[in-house]
């Protein structure tokens, strides 16, 4: 096995690669790695690594991968997780193009644009490092060949810290418990000292209420006086958002 994938400019892994599979199985306790890969000239494959050490080709785009998985835990990026990412502090708040797949302490990071384009997908549970090397940044994982790509590191330093933070979050919600898991997910990143750890439920229930309003507006083809409503009740939702109590934002 390669100790190292270079990320290409546009987003693939070049792989030479002969064995492939039909179907694989995305695990958050498995899987350590989803990589877009140019193979054999095809550009919609990917590459599934392991951690017991096997990796294999499989004939469709990491995208799809990550939608199976989503589909298979009913967990969704744009539920889910756009719900925890209504409650970050701006500077952390990422973009539709690089939002993660969180499950509790659970979370898959894209290393590229998945909207725009072809995504490596990392299981942070398996990253042991970041580091920088020359203008590009290595990926160190474990049972997995590291990652090199041009995006920097402080990019990545942001996502990851928006992970600890929803992922913590998302453990305080599901199972009541309070910030003893803070130490556990990603040890690597420091929490920041203007986020409580603490997630505020008031606001998650209005969250929850924008992401809900927000899917039936992009579903429904309303009236205009529906509409008129529907755009009144999310800037409300918004509103109680916005003056929960995080005054150090």
């Amino acid at each position: 096995m390669t100790t190292t994938i270079v990320i290409n400019k546009q987003g693939y892994a070049v792989k030479d690669l002969h064995v492939f599979g039909e179907t694989v199985t995305i695990s958050p306790e498995r899987t350590v790695m989803i990589v877009a890969c140019q193979v054999n000239g095809m550009t919609t494959a990917a590459v599934v690594y392991q951690a017991d050490g096997t990796f294999m080709g499989i004939a469709q785009s990491s995208n799809t991968l990550m939608q199976q998985l989503e589909q298979e835990s009913g967990y969704f990026r744009r539920r889910q997780v756009q719900t925890m990412q209504h409650l970050l502090p701006k500077t952390l708040d990422p973009d539709a193009k690089s939002l993660p797949w969180v499950k509790g302490q659970d979370a898959f990071m894209p290393i590229t644009c998945y909207t725009d384009g072809p995504t490596t997908w990392v299981n942070t549970a398996f990253l042991t490092a970041i580091e920088t090397q020359g203008f590009q940044t290595r990926l160190v994982m474990q049972d997995a060949p590291d990652i090199v790509t041009s995006k920097g590191r402080n990019k990545f330093i942001k996502q990851l810290t928006a992970i600890k933070i929803m992922s913590l979050w998302m453990c305080q919600d599901l199972y009541g418990r309070g910030s003893q898991l803070e130490r556990a997910i990603l040890p690597m990143i420091n929490w920041p000292d203007n986020v409580p750890i603490n997630v505020d439920q008031a606001a998650l229930q209005a969250s929850r209420d924008l992401t809900c309003l927000t899917t039936l507006g992009e579903r429904l083809k309303l009236p205009v006086d529906e509409e008129t409503t529907l755009a009144d009740l999310q800037r409300r939702a918004r509103l109680n958002i916005s003056q929960r109590d995080m005054k150090t934002f």
